[in-house]
């Protein structure tokens, strides 16, 4: 089938990321065309052209140029599926946006007119589906899910038999990553528990960077090329991932394929892919430091990465499944 995606896949984020496996994964099994223009023009130009050349057109980035795309599916009869990475709604309120107002009512309407139009919208985890069908129930039969594509080999080489006492989190001092309540838990065991503890934090500054970089016990990385990153996940004794709302969480697979214990909150998408959490390895309360603390204890005397790896589906991670399943889904009536 002939297939059009339209989207990032220059930048070095997670959503550009995972439309460039995306787009690799179903070179294999389709005839595909990825969006290449930069300015605005050569962009609907592009579009255009390519709407005609295509099937099936893939939206996998929020755009305004996605409402040219709609129209144009309407008027060439071409079948639109969106792969949502995020719900801009929701991102606007976990960063301190108001419900109802303008921005917001903005956002709301972009995604219902994506769900009016498109004939599916894929999303990234289980947990961000089951979300979008509460947000939007008048459009729940449109909506499903893959689960991001994660090479989990590129992630495991050379582990060391013994681990270092750190604790590691991507995401630096976002604030909705709660990176800052995690070194208020380490800062608390540390002095309160007779084993000393390092905390890693990988990421830019943002809210809460400053406040995190005062504690001692804490290496500052704002910026580290992948390769290193995954050698000091590997290195380390646990990885946490304190997040308000993570719609997938590709950092947690990579520090687990790296053989690092895991404790993650309850808002993390690729949780669903563990077959064997136990309430030791999830935080209810990402604010609560005392339970973020208790639980690292735990974990850091109790790993859990072998255990895990037992009832873990890596299958539905894999290019095969990813690919097959959005290729079923393109070809559906």
């Amino acid at each position: 089938m002939k297939i059009f995606m339209v989207g990032d896949f220059v930048s070095d984020n997670g959503p550009a990321n995972a439309n460039k496996t995306i787009y690799a994964a179903m070179q294999k099994k389709e005839k595909v065309r990825i969006s290449k223009a930069k300015n605005k023009l050569s962009r609907v130009l592009e579009v255009f052209f390519q709407m005609m050349w295509c099937e099936v057109c893939i939206i996998c980035s929020a755009s305004e140029l996605n409402y040219i795309v709609l129209k144009l599916s309407k008027v060439l009869r071409k079948k639109v599926l969106i792969i949502a990475h995020g719900s801009r709604p929701l991102e606007y309120i976990i960063n301190g946006g108001q419900e109802n107002d303008a921005q917001y009512n903005e956002y709301i309407n972009y995604d219902r007119t994506m769900l009016s139009e498109a004939y599916k919208v894929v999303c990234v985890s289980e947990m961000f589906c089951d979300d979008m069908k509460k947000m939007y129930p008048e459009y729940s039969d449109k909506i499903d899910f893959i689960n991001n594509i994660v090479d989990m080999e590129v992630a495991s080489y050379d582990m060391p038999s013994e681990r270092k006492n750190t604790i590691i989190s991507i995401g630096g001092g976002m604030r909705r990553k709660r990176n800052l309540v995690v070194a208020q838990a380490i800062d608390y065991l540390n002095k309160t528990e007779p084993d000393k503890y390092e905390y890693i934090v990988i990421g830019p500054e943002l809210n809460d960077g400053a406040a995190i970089k005062e504690y001692e016990f804490v290496t500052y990385y704002e910026f580290l090329p992948h390769e290193q990153v995954l050698r000091l996940m590997g290195e380390a004794a646990l990885y946490v991932q304190n997040s308000e709302y993570d719609t997938f969480g590709l950092a947690v697979l990579e520090a687990f394929g790296a053989g690092a214990s895991l404790l993650i909150s309850q808002f993390v998408g690729c949780k669903s892919l563990f077959g064997d959490l136990h309430s030791e390895d999830v935080i209810m309360n990402i604010d609560d430091v005392t339970e973020v603390a208790a639980k690292i204890k735990f974990l850091l005397q109790n790993p859990n990465n072998e255990r895990l790896a037992k009832q873990f589906s890596a299958q539905y991670i894999s290019e095969e499944f990813v690919a097959a399943k959005i290729g079923k889904l393109i070809r559906e009536k």
